[in-house]
């Protein structure tokens, strides 16, 4: 079963696949990928990477080149030109291609080592495709896709199952405005906020993800204080006290990874 929908520019679809018993035993060492034909010409393609992306080759003009038939990627692959150019994105599928104009998406491997199961199962896969103008540092493909992998959950609940205990006192917009993490550019993601190892305050992890210099960022919270610079391991002595205006932190500066 195949299901298509589109949202934000992006085309997505939705693959079931629900092999019988008599099936499964004959679904072993088979590969099944999705291939996407584009106009695009360029000889290196992009995949993402933990805080960034790697570009390879799109051709195999020497051994080297022939033995990167597949790219370990985490949410989206990139082919494009200076003006325009496409991404795939993908929800738990990591091994993406690109030939000449071509992108490909690995969806199943059905491997019997070291588990003769492997993909034997039944299986809901996701993935979409994302067209945009201009070069890929402009395109946002990487708010695209974290937005693709996390979609913005609801629940609502009816009005007569709210009893007076459980109505708000304040109104959620202004809630929300004051318990949320405001950055100033959208160059900067926010990968991750989390408790600090030491039980001390919230680690707040930002990152630039197309390799370009992006000055004078600032970081603001209602109920920021102090901030601290510290390094990945968040080692004590690496401790560096950054300037602060109020509850607001900056002015910050990423430099290309």
């Amino acid at each position: 079963m195949m299901t298509r929908r589109f949202w934000l520019r992006c085309l997505e679809r939705i693959l079931v696949l629900c092999p019988s018993q008599q099936q499964r035993p004959r679904l072993g060492h088979l590969s099944l990928k999705v291939e996407f034909p584009l106009s695009v010409s360029s000889t290196e393609a992009q995949y993402e990477i933990q805080s960034g992306f790697v570009s390879r080759p799109t051709h195999a003009n020497t051994s080297w080149d022939s033995a990167k038939f597949e790219v370990s990627g985490h949410k989206w692959a990139h082919l494009g030109e200076p003006n325009f150019g496409v991404g795939l994105l993908s929800k738990s599928k990591y091994g993406f291609s690109a030939k000449h104009n071509c992108l490909t998406l690995s969806l199943l491997r059905s491997t019997k080592a070291p588990d003769g199961n492997a993909d034997m199962d039944d299986h809901v896969i996701e993935y979409a495709v994302y067209p945009h103008d201009g070069p890929l540092y402009a395109s946002r493909i990487v708010q695209h896709a974290i937005n693709f992998n996390h979609p913005l959950l609801h629940h609502s609940t009816p009005h007569d199952k709210i009893t007076p205990r459980h109505k708000p006192t304040i109104n959620p917009a202004r809630l929300i405005n004051k318990t949320s993490l405001r950055v100033s550019s959208e160059e900067v993601i926010v990968q991750a906020i989390k408790k600090g190892e030491d039980g001390k305050g919230l680690v707040v992890r930002l990152y630039e993800p197309y390799g370009n210099t992006v000055s004078k960022v600032s970081l603001s919270h209602d109920l920021l204080r102090q901030a601290f610079s510290i390094n990945a391991v968040e080692r004590e002595s690496s401790k560096t006290v950054m300037p602060t205006n109020g509850n607001e932190v900056g002015p910050l500066k990423f430099r290309p990874f």
